[in-house]
């Protein structure tokens, strides 16, 4: 009898523990209290998530992350991670370059995986040492609107320098784990 009972509630103890899911997704902040969140994601489902930090003063309602929390059996879902969208970022970044002299435009992709490119159109020919400033440039911008000094560790970097005269001048690479390399075209 009382192996049973162990049995019984060892599966239990099982079943009560085993249903926990994981959420990743994209979504708006809807509402912000200091020990929860309210999101709606692309697809219109909203979701109450709690916090274990007031994180309240480093988000912003009505802007778009990257949410990830997990839902046990009888409780609320809770916080796991929250990122700003880089692609948020890189379009931030090419609004900061357009307001320079000297740069005609800047444009900008993100593949949506690891991948971000970056063109800044210039008048006049840059040196190399000029091309490596913009260079790393572009790589400090983007991580300041990312919230994240890491973003490099994540992403690989695919940059150049173009005029009307003679086109790409310049190309910067930086991928995940290495420098950035700048060659001239």
């Amino acid at each position: 009898m009382m192996t049973v009972f162990t049995a019984l509630l060892i599966f239990a103890v099982f079943i009560w523990f085993s249903n926990t899911t994981v959420t990743y997704e994209y979504a708006t902040i809807v509402e912000k209290t200091p020990n929860s969140i309210s999101l709606e994601n692309e697809s219109g489902r909203k979701a109450s998530v709690s916090t274990s930090l007031n994180i309240s003063d480093l988000i912003a309602v009505g802007e778009k992350y990257w949410v990830k929390y997990e839902k046990k059996r009888w409780q609320s879902p809770s916080l796991i991670s929250i990122e700003k969208d880089i692609g948020d970022a890189v379009l931030k970044s090419e609004k900061y370059f357009r307001q320079f002299e000297g740069i005609e435009s800047a444009v900008s992709a993100f593949d949506g995986k690891k991948d971000i490119k970056f063109r800044l159109m210039v008048d006049g020919h840059p040196t190399e040492a000029e091309a490596s400033i913009l260079f790393n440039r572009i790589l400090d911008v983007i991580a300041t609107y990312s919230n994240r000094s890491d973003v490099w560790d994540y992403y690989n970097g695919y940059f150049d320098i173009k005029n009307y005269d003679h086109g790409v001048i310049y190309e910067g690479t930086k991928l995940i784990g290495e420098e950035l390399e700048v060659q001239s075209k």
